[in-house]
C-alpha cells in the first residue's frame, strides 16, 4: 500500500481504518453500506468481464466470417 499510514475515522461511534489519502480525500459511495458497495462493484466487474468475453467471441466470429468472404471473393 502506497500510503501505509492508516487513520481511524467515524462520527457515528463506529471506527473505520482508512489510508491517509482517503482520510484527506474521502471517497463517495453510492450505497449506505460499504459492504453493499463492494458487493455491487464485484457484481459489476463480473458483468463487465462477461461482456468483454462475449465481445471477444463476437470479434473472433466476425474475423472468421470476413476471412471466409475474402476467400469467396478471391475465388469468383
Amino acid at each position: 500500500m502506497k500510503n501505509a499510514v492508516l487513520k481511524e475515522i467515524g462520527g457515528d461511534g463506529g471506527m473505520t481504518k482508512v489510508c491517509k489519502r482517503h482520510a484527506d480525500n474521502p471517497v463517495i459511495i453510492y450505497h449506505q453500506c460499504v459492504g453493499c458497495e463492494l458487493e455491487w462493484l464485484h457484481k459489476e466487474l463480473e458483468q463487465k468481464q462477461q461482456e468483454i468475453e462475449q465481445l471477444k467471441q463476437r470479434l473472433a466470429a466476425l474475423k472468421e466470417m470476413r476471412a471466409v468472404l475474402e476467400v469467396q471473393k478471391l475465388s469468383v
